[in-house]
């Protein structure tokens, strides 16, 4: 009897035997015996095809009846292997193998660039050999991504100046072809539905927030996405969204009365346009400080009404003085105060 170890597996060795006496005489040798030594069949028919910044391999599934599932080794040169290091590509989900599966899609590569693939079976017993190697090249992502759909905006109870966007990503590349991934997405916005419509920010989810609006204010709103590689996709039609909060006053015109009777005071006359909605009044308020944004600087021109007009007796000859309005309706909210104006007071 006699034991032959540090084979190679799956290979076939021819034995002949040959008998000595203690003289050293030697017989004539037995008839040949071959042997196929053991071990686990390697993965057949391996291929691998290149895609947009992928390559997919697959192969023949292995008959070994205690499997557990495959090893991929890649490697960017056909003549270098390295299967105990680097090459090796890792399971999903924390498995000491690549995969379970017959097929195994190896994502996120450049485009144009080309590499080479091996597998090997995974047993309860060991690995098989890795099998004859095979190559594809990874394809640029030049296909832009479809359109959005389902464009919405709606005003922001508490937040008159914002309005929020929701939409559904596309589902598709624009020429109908898997989609290769989704980045970001563009935002643009315009005051009427023709346009123009500028830039206004991007976001990695399907929704956004646009602050610092006016109250009460129909804007136009177009999204489009981009994918990875930069490809952008075609915008979706113009969606209108109305802000909400309070209306503000409209159209504010001042006027300064000087009598040329020193003796009398000189005034001056704020008018405006009438708010929507329901006013419960309307607040003036006045400062000497030119276009101040500071509430600190300003002093209230009483009474407050809903009148549309109000006259300041609380002012000199000879200074400046600038004013703004705000409506405050029958739920306590205030609108923004409307763009300062400056009138002068003559002598």
């Amino acid at each position: 009897e006699y034991v032959d170890t540090g084979l190679a597996p799956l290979t076939a060795y021819g034995y002949r035997v040959l008998a000595f006496d203690a003289a050293g005489n030697q017989s004539a040798p037995s008839s040949a015996a071959t042997v196929v030594t053991g071990g686990i069949v390697p993965p057949e028919q391996v291929a691998a095809t290149g895609g947009i910044e992928r390559i997919t391999v697959t192969w023949q599934a292995s008959a070994a009846v205690d499997l557990l599932g495959y090893n991929i080794y890649r490697s960017s040169r056909s003549d270098v292997w390295d299967t105990s290091a680097g090459s090796h590509l890792s399971g999903a989900d924390g498995t000491p193998f690549t995969t379970g599966q017959t097929t195994f899609v190896d994502s996120g590569l450049a485009g144009g660039t080309t590499w080479y693939y091996r597998v090997s079976a995974v047993t309860e017993s060991g690995e098989s050999a890795a099998s004859a190697y095979v190559g594809a090249a990874a394809q640029p992502d030049i296909r832009a991504p479809g359109m959005a759909s389902f464009l919405e905006g709606e005003a922001v109870v508490g937040e008159p100046g914002h309005i929020r966007l929701t939409w559904k990503p596309p589902v598709t590349d624009l020429d109908g072809s898997e989609l290769t991934g989704l980045d970001r997405y563009m935002v643009y916005r315009a005051d009427g539905p023709a346009g123009p419509f500028e830039f206004i920010g991007s976001t990695p989810e399907p929704a956004y927030l646009d602050t610092a609006l006016e109250a009460r204010t129909t804007y136009y709103y177009q999204v489009a996405a981009v994918d990875p590689a930069g490809n952008v996709g075609p915008r979706t039609p113009a969606v209108a969204a109305t802000s909400g909060g309070v209306d503000m006053p409209r159209n504010v015109r001042l006027a300064a009365s000087t009598p040329s009777d020193l003796s009398l005071p000189p005034e001056v006359t704020i008018r405006w346009d009438r708010a929507a909605g329901a006013v419960v009044r309307y607040e003036v308020q006045r400062t000497t400080v030119p276009y101040s944004t500071d509430d600190a600087d300003y002093t209230e021109v009483l009474p407050h009404t809903v009148n549309t007009v109000r006259t300041d007796t609380e002012v000199s000859r000879g200074v400046t003085y600038y004013y703004r309005v705000r409506t405050l309706d029958v739920q306590g909210r205030l609108s923004a105060w409307t763009p300062v104006q400056g009138v002068e007071v003559k002598f």
